[in-house]
């Protein structure tokens, strides 16, 4: 059903106007940002269209999995396209969407995050279906000239009586040149307690590639060579990080189609579907990548950068980041891609039930 929108140009907002049923979307205030929230009850996904279109928190049974900045609550901080030369990255939290691949040696890598792209910058929600069996919102960046030459746009559902958010995730050359890039989706977990002390007992594991171009079926990007959160299961055929507070990044060719969150202390799991295409090439060759956000130092670009051990310095999180293909976008062109979250309680063993019983 069409509903009526009601615009709110300064966040970038579009709201519904008419009754709720079983499922919903409804505007809320989330940590005193304006946000919409699509609830069936169980699972609400709630949204900051004025954040770059994120993903500001994930909530089952009343459980938050995602890390937001306590920092930054109510603030809207955004910069116009000549400011790009002097833009500071803030980091909100939730999950956005990024170009990859990011690096530091030629203009087909993104050097950021100091570089001002839809991270930052407010999308337009529109609310395309309000309540029913099924609530839909669509998400626009703006075509304003980004340093990658892209415009983003997501649209999310949620079903009732699931716990499954459906993402299809596009990307829109908005340049007058080809474009080569990867939409990467950068989902922050949070891991840190009540003080912002970390917790030791989320774990971060996806399927190996049996043919994967890594001789340890893993890469670490960033951090100690010999970093200790990044393990494998044999018996079981999965890459494992473990979040041990210390900073690093590890990426696979993961060809499973699936990664999921651990939480042992909550006693849920949060899974992350996607496509994997074998005949493609990914941004360094890999398919998903986990950053733990940590003490600790890393090489980046040729500087070394130390996080420091204290909680405001360095919020605790571990980031699930989604990689599609490298595709290469003529002026106009477009690309899209279909993900997939779904909490459930319990563990691994779960988990693996689930992914296994959809042939994952």
């Amino acid at each position: 059903m069409l509903l009526a929108i009601l615009r709110r140009a300064a966040l970038g907002l579009l709201v519904p106007l008419g009754g709720a049923q079983a499922g919903e979307v409804k505007e809320v205030t989330y940590q005193q940002w304006p946000a919409l929230e699509m609830t069936n009850g169980e699972t609400q996904v709630t949204i900051a269209p004025a954040l770059g279109g994120r993903i500001i928190q994930y909530t089952f049974r009343g459980h938050e999995f995602l890390y937001w900045n306590p920092a930054l609550a109510g603030q809207v901080l955004s910069a116009e396209a000549e400011d790009i030369g002097t833009w500071t990255w803030q980091n909100y939290g939730g999950d956005k969407l990024w170009p990859a691949p990011q690096g530091w040696s030629g203009a087909g890598e993104w050097p950021g995050p100091d570089k001002m792209i839809e991270d930052q910058v407010p999308f337009e929600a529109q609310v395309v279906s309000a309540s029913g069996p099924e609530v839909r919102v669509d998400l626009l960046g703006p075509r304003m000239r980004n340093w990658s030459g892209l415009q983003f746009s997501r649209s999310l559902v949620l079903r009732d009586a699931s716990a499954r958010l459906d993402i299809v995730s596009t990307i829109r050359n908005v340049s007058a040149q080809p474009q080569t890039w990867s939409v990467w989706a950068v989902t922050q977990i949070a891991a840190g307690d009540a003080h912002g002390r970390a917790r030791t007992d989320l774990r971060v594991v996806a399927p190996l590639n049996p043919a994967s171009v890594f001789p340890r079926g893993f890469e670490i990007l960033y951090g100690q060579a010999n970093h200790p959160s990044f393990t494998i299961d044999r018996a079981q055929g999965l890459f494992v990080a473990t979040f041990t507070d210390r900073v690093g990044k590890a990426g696979l060719d993961s060809s499973g189609g699936w990664a999921a969150l651990i939480d042992e202390g909550a006693g849920l799991a949060l899974i992350q579907r996607f496509v994997h295409n074998p005949a493609a090439s990914y941004p360094d060759r890999t398919s998903f990548t986990v950053w733990l956000n940590a003490p600790g130092s890393f090489i980046a670009g040729g500087e070394e950068f130390t996080l420091a051990d204290e909680p405001a310095q360095t919020p605790r999180y571990v980031e699930m980041e989604l990689l599609s293909p490298l595709v290469r976008l003529l002026p106009g062109q477009s690309y899209s891609c279909a993900t997939s979250w779904e909490a459930l309680a319990g563990g691994l063993p779960e988990v693996l039930q689930l992914c296994r019983a959809e042939g994952r």
